[in-house]
């Protein structure tokens, strides 16, 4: 809705505010919205330079630190933790807003891969709750985004009266999906489990295994290092070196993560999904990582 305004030369809402919960999926989510931008001023008639030069301009990515922490650009992506800073850095007047939460107030808001807020306390979405209800008294724009949301979760974060938005059966541009069998094992031996990884990386496919820890995860890594190219990935990482390993990603043949890998994980060609037992909504989104091109199986 936000770039197709500039299609039909009507601007209703001057920016976009893009809400995510890691730093990780804010760097991912610019990529490909330059790559929008950039590939849309190339058509309509820029060079390449040209267009790679204003994609920089018109995505800028606040962490709080960087100058756009007025939040005036044009879209603008975000953290959580920045985005709520930025809306109270400022006291207010009365019901007057300051910057850059009057910049805020003149947005499309999108918080994306909401189901991630769940902590244990539900603090998180609580405190997201309090803020949606201040907002939306604002007349704000607000988009929630997630292949999985509880009723429970709908309701804490003040949402369940909002309208759902999903793709019909009948689209013939949906995304789609390859084929993924789901089987439960309750014993699955260490021999078993290398075979099974042995096979699919001998047929050129990637293993991807999810645990509920970052101490399962090392353990499992440390375990399965010698298959090969073998890429431990967790929360622990400083934010340098998850970059780091999220662009080499794509290399490596085994794939060991904890929960981070739930959202924003686009990898082609992964022909196994082994996973930790979870919560129905986290079971999804791993399961989800599993075959994600048409024609794919796994």
């Amino acid at each position: 809705p936000y770039f197709y305004q500039s299609i039909t030369n009507d601007l209703k809402v001057p920016r976009l505010i893009y809400v995510l919960p890691t730093r990780s999926l804010v760097e991912k989510q610019a990529e490909r919205i330059r790559m929008y931008v950039k590939e849309a001023l190339i058509m309509r008639g820029k060079s390449k330079a040209e267009a790679e030069e204003m994609s920089n301009k018109f995505v800028q990515i606040e962490y709080g630190l960087h100058e756009t922490h007025t939040f005036l650009g044009y879209v603008i992506l975000t953290t959580w933790d920045a985005f709520l800073y930025g809306l109270s850095a400022h006291r207010t007047v009365g019901n007057r807003f300051t910057f850059p939460a009057g910049a805020i107030a003149q947005s499309l808001i999108v918080f994306d891969e909401v189901q991630m807020y769940q902590d244990e306390s539900l603090y998180m979405p609580r405190l997201i709750g309090l803020i949606v209800q201040r907002l939306e008294d604002a007349n704000v724009p607000l988009v929630f985004m997630t292949a999985t949301l509880s009723t429970k979760l709908r309701e804490i974060l003040n949402i369940d009266d909002g309208e759902l938005i999903a793709v019909l059966p009948n689209d013939s541009k949906k995304p789609e999906r390859g084929e993924v069998t789901v089987v439960v094992r309750k014993d699955l031996s260490y021999e078993e489990l290398i075979n099974k990884i042995k096979n699919v990386i001998d047929g050129r496919k990637k293993v991807l295994i999810v645990k509920n820890t970052v101490g399962s995860a090392v353990e499992t890594y440390r375990k399965l290092k010698h298959l090969g190219n073998v890429l431990l990935l967790h929360s622990r990482f400083t934010v340098k070196d998850r970059v780091k390993k999220e662009r080499e990603i794509e290399k490596a043949d085994v794939i060991i993560a904890t929960q981070v890998v739930e959202a924003g994980l686009d990898l082609p060609n992964v022909g196994l999904v082994i996973t930790d037992l979870a919560p129905l909504d986290a079971l999804i989104q791993r399961v989800g990582r599993c075959a994600r091109r048409k024609g794919e199986k796994g």
